[in-house]
């Protein structure tokens, strides 16, 4: 065998290495992908149900969202401050998801069930001054993409386990 058919030989193993290779990167970019994708949700999960968390935790919290909802005018200027504070890590932690699903590493169907957990909130006169004001301090993208859902009445509908009814209180 010459030199030259070795080299020949030699070329045709590294081609069959490269493609080998190749297939071998691509399935671990996919399943590196997943796990991306499946931690950016976890991590959403998580810090939206601090949300949920600090309304269980903290019934006097819970009472003036719901007094938000009813009986806006009546609130104290602490309660405001409180439910502002609500308001701003619920909507950063929203505005993060948007984000995420921006980047890809989030599903739609993902973030569409975050919006539909939080947007309808802004039906509420006091949501609605709220966020009239503090839309300033988010990502313009996230704002343009509330504010058309809410004008088009895509998050219209608050989901049943998140309505606020004085009669339930």
């Amino acid at each position: 065998m010459t030199i030259e058919q070795l080299g020949n030989i030699g070329e045709f193993i590294a081609a069959i290495a490269t493609v080998i290779t190749l297939v071998y990167l691509a399935f671990q970019l996919r399943q590196n992908t997943r796990a991306l994708r499946a931690t950016a949700f976890q991590s959403v999960v998580s810090e939206m149900g601090k949300n949920v968390q600090c309304m269980m935790d903290n019934g006097d919290l819970a009472e003036i969202l719901l007094k938000s909802t009813t009986d806006p005018e009546s609130l104290a200027p602490v309660e405001k401050l409180r439910i502002n504070a609500v308001y701003v890590s619920s909507f950063r932690r929203l505005e993060s998801v948007y984000v995420q699903y921006q980047l890809g590493t989030m599903e739609k169907e993902h973030k569409r069930g975050f919006e539909e957990s939080m947007i309808p909130m802004l039906q509420y006169s006091y949501g609605k001054a709220w966020w009239s004001e503090a839309k300033i301090s988010f990502y313009e993208p996230f704002v343009v993409h509330v504010d058309e859902g809410i004008a088009s009445g895509k998050f219209s509908q608050m989901s049943p386990s998140m309505q606020l009814k004085a009669s339930d209180g």
